[in-house]
């Protein structure tokens, strides 16, 4: 599929209505424009596809894909295959961006620094909205505040893809998709990349995300 915007953010969906709309409006919310918003609703029964569908006719930029309940893995690879975006971000349907540059300031530094991946430091939103700061590579970034390359073996952790930004033609070339599991598909879908990428570095920013 030909590449026509810079950024495709993937965005599965299952009985979510209560975050939902935090959820896509962060998105449209930032200044990076030029992104497309591929929701796939994953068989909810609450109000999630009728907010995701308010939402498209909204902004032209979201498009919403359908499925019967097969779980969030089977949703990001529907959407993988339907992404048009240079790059791809995955988040969940209870995620949000902690400002409106997450986008574009990830995106520079991906192209600036020349890497196939570039990710940033992660919040968390607690449910009496407290914020807390997840300590992955925050003190090293607290001396590098522009940002720092890393290596394949000083990157062993294999959770939270959401942080990253991914090439496409890194996930497709390689025919790399998400596993079907129901739960914990970070750690093979992470590895994988990770293992491809053992001799070329990624790029840790320091802007953020919040889940």
């Amino acid at each position: 599929m030909s590449i026509s915007c810079l950024i495709t953010i993937i965005l599965p969906v299952y009985n979510a209505e209560k975050y939902l709309k935090s959820s896509l409006t962060s998105l449209l919310c930032q200044t990076l424009r030029d992104i497309e918003i591929i929701c796939v609703d994953d068989g909810s029964i609450d109000g999630s596809l009728a907010i995701l569908e308010e939402y498209a006719a909204f902004d032209p930029r979201i498009t919403v894909l359908t499925q019967e309940n097969c779980g969030s893995g089977a949703a990001r690879n529907l959407a993988l295959r339907e992404a048009h975006g240079e790059y791809i971000s995955f988040l969940d349907a209870d995620d949000c961006y902690a400002s409106e540059t997450c986008l574009q300031e990830l995106y520079d530094a991906a192209k600036r620094m020349n890497v196939s991946i570039c990710g940033g430091l992660r919040q968390m939103l607690q449910p009496d909205g407290t914020i807390t700061l997840h300590s992955l590579f925050r003190q090293e970034l607290a001396r590098k505040p522009h940002g720092m390359k890393i290596s394949y073996e000083d990157f062993q952790y294999d959770f939270h893809y959401h942080n990253f930004i991914f090439r496409k033609d890194l996930l497709t070339n390689n025919n790399i998709e998400f596993p079907l599991y129901r739960r914990f598909q970070d750690p093979p879908f992470l590895s994988v990349r990770w293992s491809l990428l053992k001799n070329s570095p990624r790029f840790l920013s320091k802007y953020i995300s919040i889940a």
